[in-house]
């Protein structure tokens, strides 16, 4: 069978292309979104790696993903995506998020517990706890890299 010239170079273009795009996107998106990390002052990719990864080994991939040039240089405020894949806590263990956000009365009530306590700025909030506003209050906490923030005087974290 003899195959016409742009068949075999709309093929070639066709292979070459898949492989170009296999190269740019080194890490697929797991099913959960990545998490997003906001770099703050004195945070290096190896430590957040450490801390973060399941695998610390994998902070180059982790570079590569974010297009990072010099893994020994990021810069407070910059934003660095980790697959959830590669997230050393996995969906079957609770998350604990951080209170980013607070203001005027803010109450918290782990998962089975009976009392509830004030929240500060800073203070974890594992997943499950229920988090209680005052009429003058509000709360906004991190949770896997997404900002979480009550749309009523009550809400389960």
């Amino acid at each position: 069978m003899i195959l016409s010239r742009s068949f075999v170079s709309i093929a070639a273009t066709v292979i070459l292309f898949s492989g170009v795009l296999s190269l740019a996107v080194p890490i697929a998106f797991a099913e959960e979104p990545p998490l997003e990390l906001v770099v703050k002052p004195g945070d290096t990719l190896n430590e957040l790696c450490k801390q973060y990864l399941q695998d610390p080994g994998l902070c180059m991939e982790i570079a590569r993903f974010n297009l990072i040039k010099d893994p020994d240089r990021i810069e407070p405020g910059e934003k660095i995506l980790i697959p959830y894949r590669y997230l050393r806590i996995k969906p079957s263990q609770p998350m604990t998020g951080t209170v980013t956000f607070l203001k005027g009365a803010v109450t918290i009530r782990e998962k089975d517990a009976a009392q509830w306590h004030p929240l500060s700025l800073q203070d974890p909030v594992l997943q499950g706890s229920r988090v209680r506003t005052g009429p003058d209050g509000f709360c906004g906490t991190v949770l896997r890299g997404q900002i979480v923030a009550p749309d009523s005087a009550q809400h389960r974290a």
